[in-house]
């Protein structure tokens, strides 16, 4: 761009002195045998490719693990043994009857017996009597006149049965009592507790565990640089050649 202002100018400056030259630069060569015109020749660059390092190489170890297989085996985990047993006496509470007091003997003294006992007594005996009577003429009347006798009835007491003593029994007195009492006597037993077993997984290896190497190449990849082959700048052109 630098260049192309410098040549603006200095044609610029040119013109005001050789306008007839100019004239016959636009119209030809003229007489002229062979004509060259200045022109700019562009910088020429050159495509180079260069190997470049995208990754470098590397070794890699590969672990390969061991392959290991669970197998199922019945093993013993707590062997047999003997347990004692000891069972403590077995009570319970049991109702009694208990006598409290024993039965008893004491005579009371029964009175007699007396019975009331009614009879006709006669307390005057009867008879005959005379009676004198007037009738309603003052007539005179003298009757004999049976008298009944004279009965009265009187009470006295007959004893039956004489006074006398009379066992009087008072039972026995009964109370009911809670008492312990053993029901099953203490005991020792011995029980055989048999061997207790399991299955358990325990790992068997099948295959051990293995190395390799795996080289790794480095990965090479190519770059492209324009690179200057020659600078540019001015140089003459043949404009025409013989014109007339």
């Amino acid at each position: 761009m630098a260049l192309r202002t410098l040549a603006l100018a200095m044609t610029v400056a040119v013109l005001p002195w050789s306008n007839g030259a100019a004239l016959a630069f636009d119209r030809g060569c003229g007489r002229a045998v062979e004509c060259y015109d200045r022109v700019r020749v562009p910088d020429t660059y050159a495509t180079v490719e260069r190997p470049v390092v995208v990754r470098p190489g590397f070794r890699e170890v590969v672990q390969i693990p061991p392959v290991v297989s669970l197998r199922h085996e019945r093993v013993e985990v707590a062997p047999a043994r003997v347990h004692t047993l000891r069972e403590p006496a077995l009570y319970a509470t049991a109702i009694q009857r208990v006598e409290v007091a024993p039965a008893q003997v004491h005579y009371a003294l029964a009175p007699p017996v007396i019975r009331t006992v009614r009879e006709n007594v006669v307390v005057a005996p009867g008879g005959v009597h005379w009676e004198r009577s007037r009738g309603l003429f003052g007539r005179e009347r003298i009757c004999k006149v049976a008298t009944p006798p004279v009965v009265r009835t009187i009470e006295r007491n007959i004893v039956v049965a004489p006074a006398q003593r009379v066992p009087v029994i008072t039972p026995a007195v009964y109370r009911d009592v809670a008492r312990t009492v053993q029901v099953r006597p203490a005991a020792t037993h011995r029980v055989l507790e048999p061997a207790l077993h399991a299955f358990v997984a325990r790992p068997v290896l099948i295959r051990p565990a293995t190395s390799h190497v795996i080289d790794h190449p480095p990965v090479v990849g190519v770059e492209r640089r324009d690179v200057l082959v020659r600078p540019g700048g001015y140089a003459w052109q043949r404009a025409c050649h013989g014109c007339r």
